[in-house]
């Protein structure tokens, strides 16, 4: 009788684990003529963690939080194959909701249930996975929006408020983002 509920067990367990879905990694939208966003996850089981990255109104808002400025943005679990997460953001503190990730045809759908407070997360948006890279290091996100957290930019330059400077490739992507518009 043990020996038949062990089998059982690890027949299920198997089956669980095939029909299981892994949201780990780098995911980018196409960036359009108002914005970009990327999400950064990390799956454990049936958690999942990660970092974003937002840039909106034509590249004046931009919404980050970044694996070295502490804990993730994007927190939550997986159940029947779709993720239910908290994200944070990283431009106001009150910016805040909950979302649902779905995988399909190996794009990453993101959709708000709810929201409240300032943030430039996309009510929807239908990402890829990066597969030519691995995973992004800590510093990639920091490498594209250079140490700046938020900020509030004209003519694609920070405001003389914003006191750190962004990295050169910042201002590469930048410049290529707003050749779009």
């Amino acid at each position: 009788m043990t020996r038949s509920l062990l089998i059982l067990l690890f027949l299920c367990c198997g089956a669980l684990a095939a029909a299981g879905v892994n949201f780990a990694g780098s995911w980018d939208a196409p960036v359009n003529d108002v914005s970009a966003f990327s999400l950064d996850l990390t799956q454990t089981g049936n958690r999942i963690t990660g970092y974003h990255t937002a840039i909106a109104n034509r590249g004046k808002r931009v919404d980050s939080v970044l694996p070295d400025e502490g804990r993730p943005s994007i927190t939550g679990t997986i159940t029947g194959g779709v993720a239910h997460v908290r994200f944070q953001s990283g431009y106001d503190e009150s910016g805040r909701g909950e979302a649902v990730l779905t995988l399909r045809d190996n794009k990453l759908e993101w959709k708000i249930t709810k929201s409240s407070g300032i943030h430039h997360f996309p009510m929807s948006s239908v990402l890829s996975r990066q597969k030519k890279h691995p995973p992004k290091s800590p510093n990639h996100a920091k490498q594209l929006t250079g140490s700046i957290r938020h900020t509030s930019c004209s003519h694609g330059r920070p405001t003389a408020q914003e006191s750190r400077r962004i990295s050169p490739v910042a201002d590469l992507v930048l410049v290529r983002f707003l050749l779009t518009i």
